[in-house]
């Protein structure tokens, strides 16, 4: 989703499989963060299927972020020198600039979710995964000489570490300002904890050529996919309707997601190169505005105008190259 590379090809036919998925992946986030702001105004027991609901919620929409850090960690191979990766960071971080003045001004123009100057930090609402990626990407830039091996050890690791921070902070194991800190989605939600390690896997895909090696199981993906959904709803049962935001399976299921869909063969005219991918990229900086001013709408008439603000985004990046 942040490389130049997949953005089109100047050959006359492209492979637009991985554009799809990714299209999907990012409606995923919508009606993820759709959910999220119906939960706000009410309860678990107001709602009809919890469990369901909690499945979607928490669960198999919680696949697209990972899948994206996956992509990107895939294509982070590209960047073979210094002034590549410098390249690359002033890419994402002109998005990340960009669109966090962006929904700052017109969230406190309508005094809507004020920010803070730690939402810079942090980063503002679903922009978090702007400067995750460019802090996790830093980081696996500085690690990209270890061996694949040990770099897959050390990414599990920390990974885990963040898991078990999430399930502490959700069982309530401890109180007080610790736990408040703890409980705090940041801090297992975070470029550490959460995109550094699944850049990683992407990363090691791409280095190991797993990909070529493997190509098309549908079997071993529709496996990770229940295997989501079960550790779903173990939470639901054992911890409650909580958000969750780290989960043990859902890197492998981006990850087989990701190798299924690069390897199947899709392809349209090269006039079309440019409006494909960069339509995924325009649906996820995008959509929290339609969802944080138009939240009376009804969720198809929000899913419509995502698209065609998605779409007009589309179109004036060919004039303003930086908004996506």
């Amino acid at each position: 989703m942040l490389f130049q590379e997949e953005e089109g090809k100047v050959d006359k036919q492209r492979n637009i499989s991985l554009d799809i998925i990714k299209v999907v992946m990012a409606y995923c986030v919508v009606l993820l963060h759709q959910s999220a702001f119906y939960m706000v105004h009410h309860s678990a027991d107001e709602i009809e299927a919890p469990a369901i609901r909690f499945i979607l919620e928490n669960g198999l929409f919680r696949i697209a972020v990972p899948f994206f850090l996956v992509v990107s960690g895939y294509f982070f191979v590209k960047i073979n020198n210094f002034s590549g990766f410098v390249k690359w960071c002033l890419r994402v971080g002109k998005l990340y600039v960009f669109w966090s003045l962006c929904y700052m001004l017109l969230c406190y123009y309508f005094n809507k979710f004020p920010a803070h100057w730690t939402d810079f930090i942090f980063g503002y609402m679903h922009l978090w995964y702007l400067l995750g990626t460019l802090l996790g990407g830093t980081l696996l830039w500085f690690m990209r000489k270890v061996t694949i091996r040990n770099l897959l050890l050390v990414a599990f690791l920390i990974y885990f570490l963040g898991l078990i921070i999430q399930e502490v902070s959700l069982c309530n194991f401890i109180k007080g300002p610790v736990g408040i800190y703890l409980s705090s989605t940041p801090v297992a939600r975070n470029f550490f904890f959460f995109c550094f390690p699944i850049m990683s896997l992407g990363y090691a895909i791409s280095k190991t050529n797993y990909d070529g090696k493997y190509h098309k199981n549908g079997i071993m993906l529709i496996l990770a996919l229940v295997l989501v959904a079960c550790e779903s709803y173990a939470q639901y049962i054992f911890v409650g309707y909580k958000s969750i935001d780290v989960m043990l399976m859902t890197p492998i299921a981006a990850a087989l997601l990701f190798i299924y869909f690069k390897n199947m063969d899709i392809t349209i005219n090269s006039n079309y190169k440019l409006l494909v991918p960069l339509f995924s990229t325009a649906i996820y900086l995008g959509h929290w505005a339609v969802l944080l001013f138009l939240q009376d709408v009804d969720f198809f008439t929000q899913i419509i105008i995502v698209t065609i603000l998605s779409l007009i985004l589309v179109f004036l990046h060919r004039w303003v190259k930086f908004i996506l």
